[in-house]
């Protein structure tokens, strides 16, 4: 992978007393002298998504949480995805004798066409008052960058492959551009491993953290992706080459168990790092 690396930067950018207290508050708030409250703060919504930008081959993961009571949120602009109810999940926090709770709804949004769209305000009507959540924008494109209709066709044949991009090929220097490596799978692997990953030279790198897992269609058949990202900074001016990146692991042709996905191997753990 080679970019060209402009110089100019349009920018400029560079014991037991302590025992018997503690039983003592214990019976003192049982009997009601310092009652635990419930806290009845005000209803509040929040909504997020895993990325703002994908592909109609790709899932997006939207997440809305609720404080303050269990109604689960009603939906609004979502026409133009299909909407799959991920389930629920609950927290309770004690803060200074004061007891709230909170609610998150996950949902999976399969974009069905290409396009600009603002989804929300996702909101919860409570004791006869609406509250609601912030609008979020997505942006829906064919295919993603630097992928062409004869690569995606080469690749639906295949039960695993990877790939490799970046999101700008002409940067200044210091300017931050995203490496993707992405392991696609149809079926259940193991012990994969990454037998050769780029060092970067030319570059100041940094991890963006731990991979994200999701689903992509391409031509009508379903991958599990691992998606690793990196934050480049490139030092220095004129072309500057990425090495490639191996990975390697075996394929299991056997039925899936049960007790974990596919990425349940240590690799995903901790396998890749940034030099």
């Amino acid at each position: 992978m080679m970019l060209n690396i402009d110089n100019q930067n349009p920018l400029n950018l560079e014991g037991m007393k302590r025992f018997g207290c503690t039983c003592l508050f214990i019976i003192l708030v049982l009997c009601g002298v310092f009652p635990l409250q419930v806290c009845a703060a005000d209803v509040a919504v929040s909504a997020s998504v895993d990325t703002t930008t994908a592909t109609l081959e790709d899932y997006i993961q939207l997440s809305v949480s609720v404080e303050g009571t269990r109604m689960e949120p009603s939906l609004a602009g979502l026409d133009d995805f299909k909407v799959t109810s991920r389930g629920r999940s609950s927290q309770v926090r004690i803060v200074n004798g004061r007891m709230s709770s909170s609610y998150e709804y996950s949902y999976l949004l399969q974009p069905l066409k290409p396009g600009t769209y603002t989804i929300g305000p996702f909101t919860v009507l409570h004791k006869k008052t609406a509250y609601a959540s912030d609008t979020i924008t997505l942006t829906i494109s064919k295919h993603s960058a630097g992928t062409t209709d004869t690569d995606t066709d080469t690749d639906a044949g295949r039960v695993v492959f990877v790939t490799a991009e970046i999101d700008n090929q002409n940067p200044y220097v210091h300017q931050q551009i995203i490496y993707s490596f992405k392991f696609y799978s149809r079926i259940q692997v193991g012990k994969a491993q990454l037998s050769a990953a780029p060092d970067f030279e030319g570059f100041v790198s940094e991890s963006l953290g731990k991979e994200r897992e999701y689903r992509r269609v391409i031509n009508g058949q379903t991958y599990s992706v691992t998606e690793l990202r990196w934050a480049l900074f490139p030092v220095k001016s004129g072309v500057l080459t990425i090495d490639a990146s191996t990975l390697d692991c075996e394929v299991i042709l056997r039925e899936r168990s049960r007790r974990g996905g596919m990425f349940n191997d240590p690799f995903f753990d901790d396998s890749f790092s940034s030099n």
